[in-house]
């Protein structure tokens, strides 16, 4: 097993030839709590790389921008089960709440919902957009 300075010397690497060679935007997701540390989020923002905020199944929903977009992958409100459960009107507004936070500040805001189980997805993506005042496409 790598350990976590290895493991965050090869991030750095990877990011960095992403940052030059990538015309996009790069996220990452930690799932591990042990990587939620400052020097981890500073690496990020060195790379203009975000950290995805995000919730579910007892992940821990750090509400950190590391780079000039954001990213949020909710993937459920289920406590013990990924990808499953519906967000409540409050849990939806109160995310509605930091995407409009984060838009203020000059951030673009991309919400991605895979709490896909009985069409929960897209019922909470369309409630999100309509709370936040964002155009539906379809």
């Amino acid at each position: 097993m790598l350990s976590q300075e290895t493991a965050m010397r090869m991030i750095a690497r990877r990011l960095h030839l992403l940052e030059n060679r990538v015309a996009s935007r790069v996220c990452v997701e930690f799932r591990n709590p042990t990587w939620l540390k400052d020097s981890i989020f500073a690496l990020l923002a060195e790379h203009r790389a975000a950290y995805c905020v995000m919730s579910g199944a007892g992940f821990p929903c750090v509400l950190r921008a590391t780079a000039p977009f954001v990213y949020v992958g909710l993937h459920g409100r289920g406590n013990h089960h990924l990808y499953a459960g519906s967000y409540c009107d409050d849990d939806l507004g109160w995310s509605a709440d930091r995407v409009r936070e984060w838009r203020d500040m000059g951030r673009d805001v991309f919400v991605y919902f895979n709490n896909d189980g009985g069409g929960n997805a897209v019922r909470n993506a369309l409630t999100l957009k309509l709370m936040v005042g964002a155009r539906i496409h379809r």
